[in-house]
């Protein structure tokens, strides 16, 4: 039981540190970026603002997000349906899987949108250098959206695992003290 529990602690753990390292170095962003998409939501004036110093490696972020995207939500699933197994619990994948479908979703949505979005402001400012390039503006509010219920998701999932993994945890010293 204590070593279902180390394997739960430590194998998504270092898989997702992982891929956030890889997905960092891809984008030349470094590990230390905030996200720049928040729960508090953004508007086209702010994507330009965020664009503007480096279009490029956000671009290759992005493009890199839509790997990662599914990488993080299959990890973090696999580990709390071992989770679930660990603790009896399995009636409850379902909604480990509902979760993971709705995060991911939003997650690509909210990529496609700005992708799409990046290739129009570099293509304005390949026009004019000094241009404010003209996003448009229902395509950043529903990125904006897809970014929010994105978090909810993935915080979630994070509170999810973490509180499986306590539990986990309470249940190997239990059975270990006996």
């Amino acid at each position: 039981m204590i070593a279902r529990a180390l394997v739960l602690l430590a194998a998504p753990a270092t898989a997702v540190f992982g891929g956030l390292w890889l997905l960092a170095s891809f984008a030349g962003t470094g590990l230390s970026r905030p996200t720049p998409y928040g729960l508090r939501g953004y508007d086209a004036a702010r994507l330009v603002e965020l664009w503007t110093p480096d279009a490029a490696a956000e671009t290759r972020f992005l493009y890199g997000d839509l790997a990662f995207a599914p990488y993080f939500v299959a990890v973090a699933f696999a580990a709390i349906l071992y989770a679930l197994d660990t603790l009896g619990l399995r009636a409850w994948w379902p909604w480990a899987l509902a979760l993971a479908i709705v995060t991911l979703a939003a997650d690509w949505t909210e990529n496609a949108m700005l992708l799409g979005q990046i290739e129009v402001f570099n293509a304005a400012k390949r026009l004019d250098p000094n241009g404010v390039p003209p996003l448009d503006a229902t395509r950043v509010a529903v990125a904006s959206v897809a970014t929010q219920i994105k978090l909810v998701g993935v915080y979630a999932i994070l509170g999810a695992y973490a509180a499986l993994c306590v539990a986990t945890i309470v249940k190997a010293v239990r059975a270990a003290l006996g």
